[in-house]
Order: C-alpha cells, then sequence, then structure tokens
C-alpha cells in the first residue's frame, strides 16, 4: 500500500548499507535485465569507479518505510569542455516505481544529482526525463547521429529493390525460394562490401589487437582533443576501465600503426544473440578526424571483423561532421538523431567549447549489455 502523504518520501545519497534495498528495488525494477545490473556491473559502475571524487556513491535514493522506490544514478568519467578538463556526471539508471510516479520525486532525485557534478549530462531518455533535466537547467548540444550498415539483405528487401526476378517475388512464400533468395541476397551485400572495400582499403595501416591502452593510446588523444570542443577524455585509464575491465561485455580494441606510430583505435563488439539483437556496434573510433585514411581502415577492419562474426547490421555513432562523412562514404546511413542534454556549472564553458563535439557510442552506456532490441 503507498503511503499517502508521499511529500513527505525522503530523497538522499545512498551509501553501501542500502545495497541489500537498492539491490532489491533493481530486482523489482528492471525484471529480467536486474541480473546485467546487479551486482558486478553496478560494483564497477558506481562503486570502483577510478572517476569518483570520493567514497560517497554516485546514487540516489526514494526511500518508503525503508523501502527504496525509486533512483538515479551518475555514471563519472573525465570531461573536457574546450580547454577545461573536469569530471562529467552521466545520468543513468533513473527510474521511478510505477506507484509512485506522478509525485515529483523523479524531478527532486535529479536534482540532487544534477546538484552533484560540475557537469551533468543526459543522452538516452524518455520525453518526460527530458523535460525533468529541461526544467532543471540543462540545455540541448548539437545531436549525436546513430548510423546503420546493412551487413545482411533479407529476400523481401532483395524483392522491394528489384533483385529477385518476377518468379521468385511470386514464389516467395515457398521455403525453398525463400532460400535461394537469401543466397542472393547475401551473395549481393557481400559483393557489394568488397566493391567498398576496394574503393577505400589503405594497405599502409597495420593493424594490432590492444589487450589494454597504454600510454601510447594517451599521446593520440593529447593530440585529437586539441581540434573538438566536448568531449569525454579518452585517458588510458578510462579506456581500460571502459572497455577492458566492464563485466558482462566482451569488446574487440584494435589500433592503427603506421611505422612506429599510433594513429588511431576502434573499439567495437558483437552483440550476443540471444538475448541481444543481432547487431555490431562500433563503439568508439578514434583518430585525427582529418586522418581519413586511417579512419576509414579503422572502420572496413571493424566491419569486416563483425560481418564475420555473424553481425546483420552494424550500428555507429558520431556527432563529429568529419567522422560522419566517413561512414556515409562507407555505405552508413543515418537512422536516428540523439540530442544531449547538458548542466555545466557555469554554463557560460559550453558557449566556449573551441570546436566541435565528439562523443561516440560509449561515451554513456547506450552500448551496454544486454542491449535493448529497437
Amino acid at each position: 500500500m503507498v503511503d499517502s502523504n508521499l511529500e513527505m518520501i525522503p530523497v538522499r545519497r545512498a551509501t553501501l548499507d542500502d545495497k541489500p534495498a537498492i539491490f532489491e528495488f533493481i530486482r523489482i525494477a528492471y525484471s529480467g535485465r536486474a541480473q546485467y545490473k546487479i551486482p558486478h556491473r553496478w560494483r564497477w559502475q558506481f562503486q570502483e569507479n577510478p572517476f569518483l571524487s570520493s567514497s560517497d556513491l554516485p546514487v540516489w535514493i526514494a526511500t518508503d518505510k525503508g523501502r527504496v522506490v525509486a533512483q538515479t544514478c551518475a555514471q563519472i568519467e573525465p570531461i573536457k569542455i574546450g580547454g577545461k578538463l573536469t569530471h562529467v556526471g552521466w545520468s543513468v539508471d533513473t527510474f521511478v516505481l510505477p506507484e509512485y510516479r506522478g509525485r515529483g520525486i523523479g524531478y527532486r532525485l535529479q536534482e540532487a544529482n544534477q546538484q552533484n557534478h560540475p557537469v551533468f549530462m543526459s543522452l538516452s531518455m524518455s520525453k518526460g526525463n527530458r523535460r525533468v533535466k529541461a526544467a532543471l537547467g540543462s540545455t540541448a548540444l548539437p545531436p549525436i547521429k546513430i548510423f546503420q550498415l546493412r551487413a545482411g539483405t533479407t529476400a523481401s528487401e532483395m524483392s522491394r529493390r528489384g533483385l529477385c526476378n518476377g518468379g521468385l517475388s511470386v514464389l516467395g512464400r515457398s521455403s525453398a525460394v525463400n532460400w535461394i533468395a537469401s543466397k542472393a541476397a547475401s551473395f549481393y551485400q557481400a559483393s557489394n562490401w568488397h566493391a567498398v572495400k576496394r574503393r577505400h582499403f589503405d594497405e599502409k595501416f597495420e593493424m594490432r589487437q590492444l589487450a589494454r591502452f597504454t600510454a601510447g593510446t594517451d599521446e593520440l588523444w593529447s593530440r585529437v582533443s586539441e581540434t573538438v570542443g566536448i568531449s569525454v577524455h579518452r585517458c588510458s585509464e578510462l579506456l581500460n576501465w571502459k572497455y577492458v575491465d566492464q563485466p558482462h561485455v566482451c569488446y574487440q580494441r584494435v589500433a592503427a600503426w603506421t611505422a612506429r606510430s599510433l594513429d588511431g583505435y576502434v573499439v567495437s563488439r558483437k552483440c550476443i544473440s540471444p538475448p541481444e539483437p543481432d547487431v555490431g556496434l562500433i563503439v568508439d573510433l578514434v583518430a585525427m578526424p582529418s586522418n581519413s585514411g586511417v579512419l576509414r581502415a579503422l572502420v572496413l577492419g571493424a566491419v569486416d571483423r563483425l560481418r564475420k562474426q555473424g553481425a546483420k547490421t552494424i550500428e555507429a555513432a558520431t556527432g563529429h561532421q568529419e567522422i560522419e562523412a566517413i561512414y556515409k562514404s562507407l555505405g552508413f546511413r543515418e537512422v536516428r538523431k540523439l540530442w544531449p542534454m547538458c548542466h555545466a556549472s557555469p554554463t557560460a564553458e559550453i558557449d566556449r567549447l573551441g570546436g566541435p563535439p565528439f562523443f561516440s557510442m560509449g561515451d554513456h552506456d547506450i552500448d551496454q549489455f544486454p542491449m535493448k532490441c529497437r
């Protein structure tokens, strides 16, 4: 039974003593996904994050008679705005139990969360959550665009494109004909992709797997970061925490070298189906934005690996025009936009970015395991 005096429900920062109650709340709120939220990811994300400024948890909760009924959390990362390096709290895992909604609890939780970070940002959110962010003073940044490449073509798509003859279209219900059409579609897609590779592949780059990120990636990011305005600070400590040590998720990390110079890297992963959709993700792509050769080589290599692992669709994200042009040149098409909401203190810093935003799919947690089907 819900307490009728809901305005008295306290909102506060959680402590480790609250962990059992928080975990019980997560089991209720996230149901079948709870096993991927707790305990391993929760400990990695909120308890053992190397960028926490204190032992305080970046978790805020609302409780009713000792029971957690709502929460909001922050994923802390270093961020560069203009020439200033600080920390951002990415708003994650905000959830109010249905019977407690409509009473302002979510607003108070996010207000408390925002007040504890010099920069507070959100990327993937509901319309209601976006309204709350705006009411709390966040402003929209330029969009992050999601791009998609079809790695496999279905028989129905072949028919729509006129790639199946009239007889195949008429007899499309036949399993044998569908099999033939599917094979033809796969052959068409493979041939098309090999043609793209022949046009764009540059053999001067040597591709090497990265067991961990090192000082070489720090030096690379130091050069790249000078060309962008607002970006997550991709130091090796962050990259190892996120792409090597993250539980449940297996990332592929590949760097491009010329002579003795590390010129770029790409992080990707093949979603595990089931429980995830049959998708490959290019999670992070870093090189000098003007270095189109290395960027294309990294994307081509990532797509090849993901296709061989069975990905039928490959997704990537960027907010940078030059990297966007690379994806488009390789056949990716824009499928949607995400507008980051940002609250910075002082807000004037956002107006002096000194360059374009540099965001990718891995900067928030929209690539987390398991990815939702869409």
